[in-house]
């Protein structure tokens, strides 16, 4: 029966951690966003920017998720 609660107990702060973590990378997406335009930065930059930054995520995703 303890091992279940330990099991529950880190499948909730791991779904808290990853909560956090999302709403925290969105967040700051937009800001960079808006530093990379107030620094004179074109938007077609700004639009590839973001996409390599995507492609990196997914790719690191592969070997954590593995």
């Amino acid at each position: 029966m303890k091992s279940k609660s330990v099991s529950f107990k880190i499948a909730v702060l791991f779904l808290t951690f990853t909560a956090v973590f999302t709403l925290f990378r969105s967040s700051m997406s937009g800001i960079f966003s808006l530093f990379y335009a107030k620094n004179g930065i074109p938007n077609s930059n700004i639009s590839s920017i973001k996409s390599f930054q995507n492609i990196g995520i997914m790719l690191g995703f592969l070997p954590a998720g593995y």
